[in-house]
């Protein structure tokens, strides 16, 4: 049975199904700050029973980390936003990735990140529902370089991971993202790019829905609107 998991001190993770969707909660000395809502009123009243478990304090903010329905629809459960009290939490905007809105959520005093779906550990990257691909590894890349010893993660989906994970992840996001520029620039038609790769692309295939015809498809999207126009 799912329980809520102390990352750092006052720092919570809870993983729901379906979906293993990470839902996370701050508390602090006035109320909690929750970050992510699932996708359902019934859901997000499932999270407000468990949030008993922590105290009887309030919720004070609600945070999303990206606007797809999983993460936000829950959200009208939550009573309106005031001061978390005692702690700050930074939202920081790095760049484009998973969609346009990725918020990131950064606990300074605690060295926690809640990455949303900018990064993932139960499955791989999903592309292919409004992502940059071509953005991914630049905005993950800026996320690295803010990181301090011994921060962690706290992925939309999945474990808790540290900055070696995301090393590891931000290498894969970067070769897939040289595969759509190579293709599209050999003028390889989308349809026909899952063949001409080969065993090249870097991510494990059929999960979510999100692998390789949705970046691609995304991905040259993209090179089309950099292209010069006649």
């Amino acid at each position: 049975m799912a329980a809520w998991d102390e990352v750092a001190d006052g720092v919570f993770q809870r993983r729901y199904q379906p979906l293993d969707v990470s839902v996370c909660v701050v508390r602090g000395s006035g109320g909690l700050l929750v970050a992510d809502t699932r996708s359902s009123h019934r859901q997000a009243d499932e999270i407000r029973a468990d949030l008993r478990e922590l105290g009887t304090l309030p919720v004070r903010w609600v945070v999303n980390t990206h606007a797809h329905f999983d993460h936000t629809f829950g959200n009208a459960r939550f009573g309106p936003a005031s001061d978390l009290g005692g702690t700050t939490a930074e939202l920081l905007h790095l760049g484009r990735g998973h969609t346009d809105n990725d918020l990131l959520v950064h606990l300074p005093a605690s060295g926690v990140w809640f990455a949303g779906d900018l990064v993932e550990e139960s499955g791989p990257p999903v592309y292919g529902s409004g992502s940059f691909p071509l953005d991914w590894p630049r905005t993950i890349g800026q996320l690295r370089a803010g990181l301090r010893d011994g921060d962690v993660l706290v992925p939309g989906h999945g474990a808790v991971v540290d900055a070696a994970f995301l090393a590891a992840q931000h290498e894969q996001l970067a070769a897939a993202a040289a595969l759509i520029v190579e293709l599209h620039a050999a003028g390889v038609p989308a349809e026909h790019a899952e063949a001409e790769a080969g065993d090249r692309w870097p991510f494990p295939q059929g999960l979510y829905g999100g692998g390789f015809a949705g970046a691609v498809r995304d991905g040259y999207r993209q090179l089309s609107d950099l292209s010069p126009q006649c």
